[in-house]
């Protein structure tokens, strides 16, 4: 993984984090979890798109000896 979002839903205050391999994945946002299990939204609700408020790229990772 390349980048690490990070997630602030703007409906229910939700936090969370993602990893991804490309940038442009991380610009097109996610969707909250929190809301889409949330019954009264379940049926007529599909999700917000949240955006990142903060993402960053990671280091390479370091190889292991094994």
């Amino acid at each position: 993984m390349k980048y690490e979002a990070f997630f602030l839903c703007d409906i229910c205050g939700h936090k969370w984090n993602t990893h991804y391999d490309r940038l442009k994945s991380v610009e097109q946002g996610d969707v909250c979890e929190n809301c889409l299990q949330r019954p009264p939204y379940r049926e007529n609700y599909r999700g917000c798109i949240a955006e990142p408020y903060f993402y960053r790229k990671l280091d390479n990772e370091p190889q292991r000896d094994t």
